[in-house]
């Protein structure tokens, strides 16, 4: 589901520069954008990179509970458990072939801004067999599952853009209607 949608994303052409204040009511959320990164004009879902997707990218990413997942075909449900979700997340970019050697390196459970959630940090290889590192927010609210991520090739940008990514997930907001 998570690499599906950002190589989807990949392909796109528009690109807009980033920073301040971005709300989309419809999947009720706030965040504030980074400066400096730029954000695709053609992904339903909010999708950022710096430099280019391959380099590094933000992606927030929204599903309807209960729509089963696009390679495992599970379904999240209301009340799953934060544990179930992590297991849910990793089966099914398991059996995404670009993704290989999907291995959490730290993974918490519990509270994700005051929903039931988790925060996992691990690598994957791509298909060119480059080492990624990622560090990935899942949680849902009663209608739908939120996936809050970050990839960057492990050697060269995951450390240097890491810090943007904190903050910018430091700021993000569930908008109640």
């Amino acid at each position: 589901m998570l690499l599906l949608l950002v190589l989807l994303a990949a392909g796109c052409a528009g690109w807009t520069p980033s920073g301040g204040l971005y709300e989309d009511r419809s999947k009720h959320y706030s965040v504030n954008l980074p400066d400096g990164w730029f954000m695709s004009n053609s992904n339903s879902d909010l999708f950022l990179t710096r430099n280019g997707p391959e380099l590094q990218y933000i992606f927030v990413q929204t599903q309807p509970l209960g729509k089963p997942l696009i390679f495992s075909k599970k379904t999240l449900y209301p009340g799953m458990k934060s544990l179930d979700m992590a297991e849910y997340f990793l089966e099914n970019n398991a059996l995404d072939q670009r993704m290989t050697a999907l291995k959490a390196t730290d993974l918490s459970t519990g509270q994700i801004l005051g929903y039931t959630g988790f925060r996992m940090e691990g690598t994957y290889e791509n298909s060119d067999g480059l080492t990624h590192g990622f560090i990935y927010y899942g949680f849902m609210t009663d209608e739908l599952y939120y996936a809050v991520s970050y990839s960057a090739p492990q050697r060269a940008y995951f450390k240097q853009y890491a810090d943007d990514f904190n903050l910018f997930f430091s700021s993000f907001r569930i908008i109640q209607d």
